[in-house]
């Protein structure tokens, strides 16, 4: 658990609301700083979360996140530009906002002491063949970098991969349930894809884990994934609907996706529950003996449909 006071860096988002769910739940002795840009996501988090402390602000504004984190232990930086059709139409704002703004929460991190921040990455930064993929991987090479650089500063940086997380905003299973009550059928980009799920305490778990994993890593889980098609067939007798639609794959989609990409499996090990990877300039040789593909999303183990609607039906209390 988070102790003392943890900036949440687009706090008011999904994952943030998670992260001050659980804390509720488990009673953590701490409090947070919702730092985002959003003001309607602030007004809607704050009846659910009224202590948390709700700042408007930009993170590429490195002076007044300095001011604000000169009061935090910890900070999760959350706050990105995450929806790859607008990453691939606009590159120039995802790269200033997601690789600038990771630098300048580093900076303002490091000015005020913080003890560590831990940067939310993604699958998709594991052979990135996208913008948003791209600048995530960008992001964990800026913590990566901290690795290897000698400083007088006690801060720590670790990042945190994984996929996606069931039921977060604008996820699969809120565009499902409009285009049910909208068109009554769904409509599935690709259903041979995969992708990879985690219910959202997985996703906080995993947040926590990081605290401890060591300085200047990626920490990752052993990832389940899902067939759109399985869950379309599913959704589509659950909620009586017409017979599924196929609508092509979006620009910057993969049909599946890798956790892990190949070239990183030697620099992978094992930590407890979870994964680290270390920098790119590390020695080889860590590799996984018995790798078996379980950082691919059609080669891990599947999520029953069913658990799936389960969590997402549980995220919609968060």
């Amino acid at each position: 658990m988070f102790t003392g006071t943890v900036m949440l860096t687009g706090g008011a988002g999904f994952l943030g609301r998670a992260i001050m769910h659980q804390a509720q739940v488990e009673a953590w002795p701490c409090r947070f700083i919702v730092y985002s840009r959003d003001e309607q996501k602030h007004y809607a988090a704050r009846f659910k979360y009224p202590d948390a402390r709700y700042v408007v602000g930009d993170v590429l504004d490195t002076g007044r996140l300095h001011l604000l984190m000169s009061t935090c232990d910890y900070v999760i930086h959350a706050a990105a530009i995450k929806y790859i059709p607008e990453c691939e139409a606009q590159p120039s704002e995802a790269l200033r906002v997601n690789v600038d703004g990771t630098r300048s929460v580093m900076d303002a991190a490091r000015a005020s002491g913080v003890k560590r921040v831990v940067v939310i990455s993604t699958d998709k930064a594991a052979g990135p063949i996208n913008t948003y993929g791209m600048t995530k991987a960008l992001c964990e090479r800026l913590v990566w970098e901290t690795a290897d650089l000698p400083s007088l500063a006690c801060t720590e940086f670790v990042a945190c991969r994984y996929g996606n997380v069931i039921g977060s905003t604008g996820s699969v299973w809120h565009v499902f349930k409009d285009q049910s009550k909208r068109d009554g059928f769904l409509s599935v980009t690709d259903p041979l894809m995969t992708r990879f799920f985690m219910p959202a305490q997985d996703a906080v778990k995993l947040i926590v884990a990081s605290l401890d994993a060591p300085a200047g890593t990626v920490v990752l889980p052993e990832p389940s994934a899902v067939l759109m098609q399985d869950l379309a067939d599913h959704l589509t007798e659950a909620w009586d609907l017409g017979p599924f639609k196929c609508v092509g794959r979006r620009p910057g989609e993969k049909r599946h996706e890798q956790m892990v990409a190949d070239v990183e499996r030697v620099r992978l090990e094992r930590y407890h529950d979870y994964y680290v990877m270390y920098p790119p300039t590390h020695e080889e040789g860590l590799e996984l003996s018995a790798y078996d593909g379980r950082f691919n999303s059609d080669l891990a183990p599947q999520m029953m449909p069913y658990d799936f609607a389960v969590a997402a039906i549980a995220s919609e209390a968060i």
